[in-house]
């Protein structure tokens, strides 16, 4: 589960955000989770290949069809997310090649980072959690 937890542009603590807005869900959609935009202008899961996020979920959808509220991505959102296992012995601080795993919700730190190719820049970590940015999104590049 993708939480924003600064803008660094903004300076505010923001949890959860105030400005969300409704879209269509394509599928089931996890509270939290990274989210692209879809050719027919319904909302999907990102997957673990994917270069421009467009939201992040702050309410689950059940199905396709559903309403499902989002954020937008934006430039100098900083974002915790669990990491999805121990940080791989190459990884560090600065990495922006870090990828998310195939459902949008969880950063896959135990990647070897010159093999990666992912849309976030690995900002921090901890036991459980990795701090990340997006490298460019479906509103900036």
């Amino acid at each position: 589960m993708f939480e924003l937890v600064k803008n660094l542009y903004g300076g505010a603590e923001v949890t959860p955000p105030g400005d969300n807005f409704s879209f269509e869900a394509s599928g089931a959609i996890s509270e939290g989770a990274v989210c692209t935009a879809t050719t027919n202008g319904t909302v999907v899961t990102a997957s673990d290949d994917t270069s421009e996020a467009y939201i992040v979920a702050v309410e689950e959808a059940e199905e396709a069809g559903d309403d499902v509220r989002g954020m937008y991505i934006l430039p100098g959102m900083v974002f915790r997310a669990p990491k999805n296992d121990d940080a791989h012995s190459g990884a560090y601080i600065g990495n922006n090649s870090m990828e998310m795993d195939e459902n949008g919700t969880e950063v896959k730190i135990d990647q070897d980072p010159s093999a990666a190719s992912g849309a976030l820049t690995l900002l921090n970590y901890d036991d459980d959690f990795a701090y990340v940015t997006f490298n460019k999104g479906a509103l900036f590049k």
